[in-house]
């Protein structure tokens, strides 16, 4: 199977995405993949733009995410800017299979510049400035103009290592979502990501009663975090 471009939603976002990416069909690195948008409606925005390599696959999302997963690794996702939180449904779900999973309220938060707890995800970033419309995240900072010396996958490794010296062990992770350059601007993630969290989780209850588990979706600048722990179901 060829791999795939996989647009989350058919609306305004998509339906730009969708344009931008299709000529990367036809030459370079995603020559000959398949572009498929995601959408619960079938009559959404991007609708019409399907044809040849381009698809347009409709359904409920965490069936959508949860089938795409589960088929193949090679494929990216393509997720608008309002969506971190997909990898984290999909992981949560995911673990919840293994045992019973709880989003948990950390004890403290990553030392960022931002950081906010809403319920029990954390909104992360570097930005103390209102970041430019479709930022590609160059080496130097269109805000600060400056060369970036931060890095956000970078600092949530460093967080980790302060939450097992906090106490939570054994502690997973962190299993990040990390969105780079597609084409035209257009960032994503590989799939292999997200299965690899479970894999690694699910060898860990093999040996383990509980842990916990930390996953992100992420750019260099900004991200959204979620903790859960993870008890294994008594055989």
């Amino acid at each position: 199977m060829s791999r795939r471009l996989l647009v989350v939603g058919g609306g305004c976002y998509g339906a730009h995405y969708a344009r931008q990416l299709a000529p990367a069909l036809t030459h370079g690195p995603w020559q000959d993949a398949r572009l498929e948008i995601l959408d619960r409606d079938p009559g959404c925005a991007a609708a019409g733009l399907t044809g040849g390599s381009v698809a347009l696959a409709t359904g409920a999302w965490d069936d959508l995410l949860d089938a795409r997963v589960s088929a193949g690794t090679r494929d990216w996702l393509v997720p608008a800017p309002l969506t971190p939180h997909l990898f984290a449904q999909w992981l949560g779900r995911a673990l919840s299979r293994l045992g019973e999973a709880h989003e948990i309220e950390p004890p403290f938060l990553p030392e960022t510049p931002f950081a906010r707890l809403t319920g029990t995800r954390m909104a992360v970033s570097f930005a103390e400035w209102r970041c430019p419309t479709h930022c590609v995240e160059p080496a130097i900072c269109p805000a600060t103009r400056q060369p970036k010396s931060w890095d956000l996958g970078r600092a949530l490794t460093a967080y980790a290592l302060a939450l097992r010296g906090a106490g939570l062990l054994p502690l997973v992770g962190p299993f990040v979502a990390r969105l780079a350059p597609v084409a035209r601007g257009i960032s994503g993630f590989p799939l292999s990501d997200w299965a690899r969290a479970a894999r690694q989780t699910r060898a860990l209850l093999a040996r383990r009663r509980h842990a916990y588990v930390l996953g992100a979706t992420v750019s260099s600048c900004h991200g959204a975090a979620t903790l859960w722990r993870v008890s294994r179901t008594r055989s």
